[in-house]
């Protein structure tokens, strides 16, 4: 996984203000260790109507982690940019499967 913490102008062009205010109030949920941008921003080929996927490390139990999923929709749901969010627990890096395979492949660490 790459850091690409400084990078919001490269990968986000006019949105790289949005983004960073997004990212930072995601950031200041609880339990969060990490955001990563995966899938076609991530990879340098997004089209214009391409979508923002994000997905967001928690170390929460399960309960926990459904109620930061509602504030992350809240964060999401305001944003004039099409962003799809999924959270994951931290202990999923361990052993990556499916779409944390690409997310740890191809996806840019925002905000550690």
């Amino acid at each position: 996984m790459i850091r690409a913490s400084g990078d919001f102008e490269e990968i986000f062009g006019v949105h790289a203000a949005q983004m960073l205010e997004i990212c930072r109030a995601i950031k200041a949920l609880p339990d969060v260790e990490k955001i990563v941008l995966f899938g076609s921003f991530a990879k340098g080929n997004a089209k214009k109507q391409s979508d923002i996927d994000l997905a967001v490390f928690f170390d929460a139990s399960d309960a926990r982690l459904l109620r930061q999923y509602r504030q992350l929709a809240r964060i999401c749901v305001n944003a004039t940019l099409d962003i799809q969010v999924q959270p994951f627990h931290t202990y999923e890096l361990a052993t990556p499967c499916g779409i944390i395979e690409e997310i740890e492949a191809y996806g840019l660490e925002l905000c550690p």
